[in-house]
Parts: C-alpha cells; structure tokens; sequence
C-alpha cells in the first residue's frame, strides 16, 4: 500500500510519519541521493522478506522536482501490494504526475491556514498591533509550536537575504521569485544586528519549547517578542 502525505504544514506531516512509524518494526529511508539501481535493491529486498508486514519505506520529494521520475514511480506500482510504501512531501502537490499517480493510493493532506501567512508578512518593526491581533487570531486554532516553527524558517531565510549569502540553504534557492522579491521588502525593515537578535530570541523560546514549556507561554514569550521589535 503507498500513502502520500503532503500540504504546506510541515509540522503536522511531520508528526504524522512519526505516528505512522510507530507501526513498524522497521523504517528504512530511501535517499533521492541513490542511483536507480540502489534504489530498485532496497524495493526488492523489502519485497523478497516482508518480515510480516512490518517494513515500511520512506521517499520523500518525489514530486517535488521539476518533473517526477516516471521509472520511479512505476516501480513503486507494482511493488505497492507486498510492501507499504511512504511518500513525504515538503508541500502541496497540484501537478499532473502527482494526480495520476496517487489515483489508487491513501493521500493525506495537510495545509497551513492562510492566516500564518499575513502574520509571517507583518513581521516587520512598528507594527506591533496588527501582529499580535493576527497572533491571537491564530492562537485559537493553530498550535504554538507550528507559529514558532514557521516565524523561525521566516527569520531564518530573512537573515541569509540580509547577509546576503552567496550559496543559499534549500529553504532559499526554492522560493519563486515573487516570494524572494516580497521577503526583500520585508528584509528592508530591519538591521542585520535586529534580526540577528530576533533570531537568538526564538532560538531560546523554541529550546524551552522542547523542555516541556506549555503553548500558552510559547505564544506569551512571542508576544513579548513582538511588542519588543
């Protein structure tokens, strides 16, 4: 069987190969890095000894390329009735490959609300009010970490605009060019040393985050962020 998460909120799709993972006794991740023939070798030893059922197989961005690899998938077909297959994508998949393919498969999709994305555009200074009332409008339905998480990679990706990094992370060389024109806009609000400083301060949030502290706080410490920029 081959299910395909995919859809813009990372970390519910994320939790969700967790959860999924915790069925098996064994998960092997397949890397795009491996040539065909590696690849074909791990189908067909998870083929050869099932072990019950209890192997499961990861892809991930398998359509997340200019053009999804025809082989690939045709491979993944006729394997998909012996072994359970995973496919992980980092966002949500529109495209004529994606449809035709996953006709026949379990597809879970999770995406952000639209809101995050106005709060993560109004993140600049001087604007404290819209942003904490974006930010309590979120609060009510959109979990503290996922806020964290997506104000984090927005920080993240501004400073490396700012610092004007020559060999930019993934996260960078795959925005589309009006994301990249919107996000130097926004860059131009602030200093290096500002962001910079965001960016420590929401790495000290994120760090209680992972020790236990409750949602209510993350948004409060965000708050006072906020009011502070």
């Amino acid at each position: 069987m081959i299910t395909v998460i995919h859809g813009t909120d990372q970390v519910t799709t994320r939790n969700q190969i967790v959860n999924l993972k915790s069925k098996y006794s064994e998960v092997i991740y397949i890397k795009n890095s491996l040539d065909f023939g590696e690849i074909k070798q791990h189908l067909e030893n998870a083929f050869l000894f099932p072990e019950n059922n209890s192997k499961l197989l990861i892809f991930e961005r398998v359509f997340s390329g200019k053009s999804a690899n025809s082989v690939l998938l045709e491979l993944l077909k006729s394997v998909s009735a012996n072994i359970d297959i995973l496919i992980w994508e980092e966002k949500e998949i529109k495209n004529k490959e994606f449809i035709a393919f996953t006709a026949n498969c379990r597809v879970v999709k999770f995406n952000l609300p639209l809101m995050i994305f106005k709060f993560l555009d109004n993140f600049y200074p001087d604007n404290a009010k819209n942003l904490l009332s974006q930010l309590n409008n979120l609060e009510g339905g959109t979990s503290a970490d996922l806020i964290l998480f997506m104000l984090v990679k927005q920080t993240r990706i501004m400073l490396q605009l700012k610092s004007d990094t020559k060999t930019g992370s993934s996260e960078l060389t795959s925005l589309q060019s009006w994301q990249k024109a919107k996000l130097i806009n926004q860059v131009s609000y602030f200093t290096l040393d500002q962001l910079l400083k965001i960016y420590e301060n929401l790495m000290m949030i994120d760090y209680d985050s992972k020790s236990g502290l409750s949602d209510q706080n993350i948004i409060n410490k965000l708050k006072i962020l906020i009011i502070n920029l």
